[in-house]
C-alpha cells in the first residue's frame, strides 16, 4: 500500500496565506537538469512576468532572482484533471455537504487549493461542487487575492431526477432540461460542463453500474455544450454508461472503471481521454482508513479497481490516459495527488506515460497544450524543482519536492538551493 501522506490541518493552511501570496517575480533558475515529456537537457531557464522567457546559457542583463538549481531537476508543475476542492475527505459526503455552510465550504476549498499547490500541483479541473463556490475560489486565485493552482470548474454536475450527486448537483429530466441545466452552468461562470452517465460508489440507493441519464440526454447536453464550444466530461462507472457517453461525443471519460476493450479501442481512436482515479479507490479499500465506510461501497470500490485493472491493459500507446486522482472523496486527500502516478505505473503504465499523463496529456484535455505542461519558451512558468529524476524513479513528485513554482512565483522558499 502507498504510503499515506499526513493530512494538513485547515487552521494551519490558511495560516500560510501570507506567506504564500502570491509574488511575480523575475527568476532566473541556473544549472538545472531540464525533465519534461519531450527532452531531458541541462540549461538554464530566465522567467519574466510569469513566463518562460528563455532557455539556455543565461547571462541575466537585469536584476532577477537567482535559484541554483545545479543539483535539481526541473520539470513542468502537475496537472490533476479530478479534483473536488470543497471535500475534504470526509467518509460520509451527504452529511458532510449538507451541515457545512457555504462559508465554511469556501475556506476548505481555499485550504485544499493552497495544500494541492504546495505539493506540486499548479493545475487542477474541479468536477463538481455546491453552489459553485469553487468558482469563486478560482476567481479569487485568478485575481491573485489568494494563492492556489490555476483552476478550472465545471460548476454543478448535472444528473438525473433523484440520481447520483442529486444532493449537490443540478438534476435533469429529458433532452430540453438537459440542455437548460448546461446553459446555467455557462450562465454562472462554467469552464467545462460534467454530466453523470452512471451512479457512483458514494449514493447509496443508486447503482454505480446503472445508467443515469440517458444515452439522449447525454447527447443533447454534449451538443449543447459544443454550440458555446465548452468541452465536456462524463462520470461513468458502468460499460453501458461508457458507451452511450462515448456515443455522445464527450471530451474524456472519468473513472471508466467497466471498459470493455472495444470501449477503450473506442475511445483511443476517438481521441477521447480516460481518467481513471486509481487513487480515490484504492483509498476507500485501505484497511487502515476505509473500514468506517460501508461494506457496500468497499465491495463497490473492489469490483471496480479489479475492473480497471483490466481495463487498463486494453490501453496502446495512443490512449490519452490523464491524470486524476477524485481529491477529497472518502480518505483521498488534497495534497497527496502525485500518487495517482504511483498507481499508474503500478497498474502498469510505464514511468513516461505516467509522466505524460499530469503533464502533456492533461493539458491537452483542458485545452492548455501551448500554455502549460512543458518546460518552453513562451511557456507559463508553473514548475517544480525536485531532487531526483521522475522518469528513474515517479514517487521523486511525492518524496524529493523542493520548490513550487506557480505563474513565475516561488512558493516554498525551501533554502538548500
Amino acid at each position: 500500500m502507498v504510503q499515506i501522506i499526513q493530512k494538513v490541518n485547515l487552521q494551519d493552511a490558511i495560516s500560510h496565506l501570507m506567506h504564500l501570496a502570491p509574488n511575480k517575480k523575475n527568476l532566473l533558475i541556473t544549472g538545472a537538469t531540464v525533465v519534461d515529456a519531450y527532452s531531458e537537457y541541462q540549461a538554464d531557464v530566465l522567467v519574466e512576468d510569469g513566463t518562460i522567457k528563455q532557455i539556455g546559457d543565461i547571462d541575466a542583463n537585469s536584476p532577477v532572482e537567482i535559484i541554483n538549481a545545479s543539483a535539481l531537476y526541473l520539470t513542468p508543475g502537475l496537472i490533476d484533471c479530478h479534483v473536488h476542492l470543497i471535500l475534504n475527505g470526509s467518509p460520509n459526503i451527504v452529511d458532510y455537504v449538507q451541515t457545512k455552510s457555504d462559508s465554511e465550504l469556501t475556506a476548505i476549498a481555499t485550504a485544499n487549493a493552497i495544500r494541492t499547490l504546495q505539493n506540486g500541483v499548479t493545475t487542477v479541473r474541479d468536477m463538481g461542487g455546491k453552489n459553485f463556490i469553487e468558482l469563486k475560489v478560482r476567481d479569487a486565485v485568478n485575481s491573485s487575492a489568494i494563492p492556489g493552482p490555476r483552476i478550472l470548474a465545471s460548476g454543478k454536475m448535472i444528473t438525473s431526477i433523484g440520481g447520483h450527486v442529486r444532493y449537490i448537483g443540478r438534476e435533469a429530466h429529458g433532452a430540453e432540461d438537459c440542455r437548460r441545466a448546461v446553459r446555467e452552468q455557462i450562465e454562472n461562470g462554467a469552464d467545462f460542463i460534467k454530466v453523470m452517465a452512471t451512479g457512483g460508489l458514494l449514493t447509496e440507493d443508486v447503482e454505480h453500474e446503472g445508467i443515469e441519464l440517458t444515452a439522449e440526454e447525454l447527447a443533447a447536453a454534449v451538443d449543447e455544450a459544443k454550440k458555446y464550444e465548452m468541452k465536456s466530461a462524463a462520470h461513468a462507472h458502468g460499460l453501458a454508461g461508457i458507451k452511450n457517453a462515448i456515443n455522445a461525443g464527450v471530451d474524456s471519460i472519468e473513472h471508466g472503471s467497466f471498459a470493455n476493450k472495444e470501449a477503450v479501442e473506442r475511445m483511443t481512436a476517438s481521441g477521447i481521454f480516460w481518467i481513471p482515479t486509481l487513487k480515490s479507490l484504492r483509498d476507500i479499500l485501505d484497511d487502515d482508513i476505509g473500514s468506517n465506510l460501508s461494506k457496500d461501497c468497499r465491495q463497490r470500490a473492489r469490483s471496480s479497481l479489479n475492473a480497471v485493472r483490466k481495463a487498463l491493459k486494453y490501453c496502446t500507446k495512443n490512449t490519452k490516459i490523464a491524470c486524476g486522482t477524485d481529491a477529497g472523496t472518502p480518505y483521498n486527500y488534497h495534497g497527496e495527488n502525485s500518487i495517482e502516478l504511483e498507481l499508474l505505473v503500478e497498474y502498469g503504465l510505464d514511468t513516461h506515460q505516467a509522466f505524460e499523463s499530469a503533464t502533456t496529456t492533461a493539458a491537452n484535455l483542458l485545452g492548455l497544450g501551448s500554455r502549460i505542461g512543458l518546460v518552453r519558451e513562451g511557456y507559463d512558468a508553473d514548475l517544480l524543482l525536485l531532487r531526483k529524476n521522475p522518469l528513474d524513479d515517479i514517487r521523486s513528485f511525492r518524496k524529493s519536492l523542493v520548490e513550487v513554482i506557480r505563474s513565475g512565483s516561488p512558493l516554498l522558499k525551501n533554502k538548500i538551493y
